[in-house]
């Protein structure tokens, strides 16, 4: 497994837990007034909270997931330009320069 493999899956393992249980915190601190109580841990209204939380970091760092790896597709080059020819190049072309690799 590469290192950029074993990253993604230690983000994936460990990351969105961490991150929505920092959100948590932060959106509590924004939206519960001063002299109100947080939700307690395990209450309907915690449980509810983390999880649309939860669900958004989750997302979040699929779609920059995604973009990362189509960003690298991208940057490598397709394989018409690897063999040197044009992208409407017929198949006896390309069959000639994948030899002359």
């Amino acid at each position: 497994m590469s290192s950029s493999g074993l990253l993604s899956l230690i983000g994936w393992t460990f990351l969105p837990n961490q991150i929505a249980g920092w959100l948590q915190s932060i959106y509590y601190g924004i939206t519960i007034r001063a002299g109100e109580q947080r939700p307690i841990p395990g209450t309907q209204r915690y449980v509810i909270h983390r999880r649309r939380i939860q669900m958004i970091v989750i997302v979040l760092y699929l779609a920059f997931t995604i973009f990362e790896a189509d960003w690298q597709l991208r940057r490598e080059g397709d394989f018409y330009t690897t063999l040197g020819v044009l992208p409407n190049a017929d198949e006896r072309a390309i069959q000639s320069r994948f030899r002359k690799l």
